[in-house]
């Protein structure tokens, strides 16, 4: 773990620089990702006293708080340096973004929270729970730094945001993005857009009707595998041991 963090900390570092072209711009989002895994470690030790958390959390709170607080910050600040360029004065700028930005952080914080909760339904164990709780801590941190905290920093840093800025600006572009124009058409017909989107999606999720969950077991490998193979003559031999399903009547 501690290796994957080296490698991944320089890599991010240089994302982040070619991203903003700016030090002061880059340093926030990789700031606050480190500080979102340190407060969602500092959590997780706290609730071992009152539950089960499994040693594979730790890499996943790294590994979610890294990506939680990188991304929702660069969302921030990204739409930060973009209201300043209109002129705004640095406060306006950074009440626009907590209002745009900070809302679209804010939802999609709460969809991932909502869908590690139902998660944990799917198969009982001290596992999944410790996972989908790592999971909601961390983006329950991400929400409010992004909201709460990183607004009133490009608030009080203002144009400075733009210190140390690496290479040549880059020149504005007056023409409209191919995003933006996608986004503008599909508000003229939400009805219909919503259709485009949906269709797909149901079809690709149409398959999980056969979904069924359980313990991890042999059954999952191949019909071949040697491993599988084995176990199989074990149990026709003995009988099934701890892997076999059983019947609870209460």
């Amino acid at each position: 773990t501690e290796r994957a963090e080296l490698l991944a900390a320089p890599l991010l570092i240089l994302i982040l620089l070619f991203v903003f072209r700016s030090v002061a711009a880059a340093a926030i989002p990789l700031a606050f990702g480190a500080l979102t895994v340190l407060a969602g470690r500092g959590v997780l030790a706290v609730l071992t006293s009152v539950m089960t958390i499994d040693a594979l959390s730790l890499v996943v709170c790294t590994m979610m708080g890294l990506a939680l607080g990188v991304d929702y910050s660069l969302l921030i600040v990204s739409r930060f340096r973009e209201e300043l360029n209109e002129a705004r004065d640095p406060w306006e700028a950074a009440a626009a973004t907590r209002e745009s930005a900070g809302r679209t952080t804010l939802f999609a914080g709460v969809t991932l929270i909502v869908a590690v909760v139902f998660s944990a339904f799917l198969q009982p164990g001290s596992l999944l729970l410790s996972l989908a709780t790592t999971v909601g801590v961390v983006a329950a941190i991400s929400i409010a730094v992004s909201t709460l905290v990183v607004p009133p920093l490009l608030a009080l840093l203002g144009r400075r945001i733009n210190a140390g800025r690496i290479g040549k600006p880059r020149p504005k572009d007056r023409q409209r993005p191919t995003i933006a124009a996608a986004a503008t058409a599909a508000l003229r017909r939400p009805g219909l857009a919503a259709l485009l989107v949906a269709v797909p999606l149901v079809l690709l999720a149409f398959p999980n009707i056969a979904f069924t969950t359980g313990a991890p077991g042999i059954q999952e490998l191949s019909a071949s595998n040697p491993a599988r193979e084995d176990a199989e003559t074990i149990d026709r031999a003995v009988c099934p041991g701890w892997g076999a399903p059983f019947i609870l009547v209460a």
